[in-house]
């Protein structure tokens, strides 16, 4: 469900956005639920806005992304492909994540 401003009201699980009470459990089935829209859909406009999501509606799953984040950073020292990382220590998340959620 969206509002009129076209932004994201409730969660997959029907717990409104931003209306606290801890982090909806994430959705990884492949088809979309009746009713829903992948959330970066909603700002296929503003690609800020979906890039920023952990940022913004959905920093209640910024731990997560922080346990990701952090299992894909490389061991001081190591050499790798700078096509690879996102800067000199980590390697770019993947879309899957974003997707997931």
């Amino acid at each position: 469900v969206q509002n009129s401003e076209g932004r994201p009201v409730f969660w997959h699980d029907g717990s409104r956005i931003g209306g606290g009470g801890g982090e909806p459990p994430l959705y990884t089935d492949w088809k979309l639920m009746p009713g829903c829209t992948p959330y970066y859909k909603s700002f296929e406009g503003s690609k800020s806005e979906s890039k920023n999501f952990t940022e913004g509606d959905g920093s209640i799953y910024r731990p997560l992304y922080d346990r990701v984040a952090s299992s894909v950073s490389l061991p001081p020292g190591t050499e790798v492909d700078s096509r690879l990382l996102l800067d000199s220590s980590r390697y770019l998340l993947l879309p899957a994540f974003y997707e997931t959620i």
